[in-house]
């Protein structure tokens, strides 16, 4: 399984003040809908539900729907609580269904666009965390094929419900 690659803040935003931070997020419905299997059990609403847990645990506080954030925290903290989502369980689905993810500081006139960094294969994480289904890789991206595919995958990836489809290996990639 390929390490988590954990993005170091830039400088800039090492160097603001503490204050209110926030964060924003998109999901693609129709992404989570179309192309998650159901052993995942990756409805739009699981995910919301998944993100909010999230980001409720790393004390940010819900002000709209998908926006979230501290009142006394440094951009720092909030860097490192954006890209903890691509953790959330089963790992490999949130980057494949964020169609946008930015944060925010008060004291920056725009936000941080970050969508591009946190999105399966992109910069922050150039392989998949975990093993996801193979269809939830874009088209432009080949997954690589688990080891020893004809033996079942276990233990299966947290959070993915135990069936005939979830246990062979074909069906998945990193």
């Amino acid at each position: 399984m390929a390490a988590v690659v954990l993005m170091p803040p830039p400088q800039q935003i090492l160097q603001l003040p503490r204050g209110v931070c926030g964060i924003s997020y998109d999901l693609s419905t129709s992404a989570i809908r179309r192309n998650h299997p159901d052993e995942l059990g990756a409805s739009p609403g699981t995910m919301s539900t998944r993100v909010s847990r999230s980001l409720n645990a790393m004390d940010l506080d819900r002000v709209q729907h998908s926006v979230y954030q501290s009142s006394d925290t440094t951009a720092g903290n909030m860097w490192s609580a954006m890209y903890a989502l691509r953790l959330i369980e089963p790992r490999g689905v949130f980057p494949t269904v964020v169609t946008a993810i930015q944060m925010y500081h008060m004291d920056l006139p725009d936000m941080f666009i970050a969508t591009d960094s946190i999105r399966l294969r992109a910069v922050a994480d150039p392989h998949a965390i975990s093993p996801i289904p193979r269809n939830l890789f874009p088209p432009n991206r080949v997954p690589v094929p688990l080891a020893q595919p004809d033996l079942p995958l276990h233990p299966l990836p947290k959070g993915t419900r135990d069936n005939a489809s979830s246990r062979n290996k074909q069906n998945w990639g990193l």
